[in-house]
């Protein structure tokens, strides 16, 4: 038998055992260790919040044609901002933008339809406010107190 299983052996028939009690010290430190490195990244880093929390708009472009770097151009370019563009499995391309103005929205939505081969009517706007975000927020602090 293998040293180890033996240890498993000697563990399950309660020939041995673990201080865990005895070294309670050692894992509280290791515990507060692990906590600092925690807090220090999430500082350090931050949070990436999703568009739910920032707000923002997200169009869907059904059966497009056009690649995720072409869309990403034709939202920059028409936000001035960075866009955020996935295709899901269905052929979908999805652009998520920093919020926008409804007219501008209705440009973005027709540059995209232009640039993926789709009309502009197809391609599905949703604009989403911060506030929602901000409310669960509220609402889950609330919950801790």
């Amino acid at each position: 038998m293998s040293r180890s299983s033996s240890l498993g052996d000697r563990l399950y028939r309660g020939e041995s055992g673990v201080d865990f009690v005895g070294r309670r010290r050692t894992w509280f430190i290791i515990s507060g260790v692990l906590i600092l490195i925690s807090l220090g990244a999430l500082g350090i880093r931050g949070l990436n919040l999703g568009i739910e929390f920032q707000g923002g708009a997200v169009f869907s472009v059904p059966n497009a044609t056009c690649s995720v770097v072409d869309a990403r151009e034709v939202a920059s370019a028409a936000t001035g901002a960075e866009a955020i563009v996935t295709e899901t499995g269905a052929g979908i391309v999805r652009v998520q933008t920093p919020p926008v103005e409804p007219a501008q929205s209705q440009e973005i939505a027709r540059l995209l339809g232009e640039a993926c081969g789709v009309p502009a009517t197809d391609v599905s706007v949703q604009v989403v406010g911060p506030t929602w975000g901000a409310e669960i927020t509220a609402k889950g602090i609330q919950a801790l107190i």
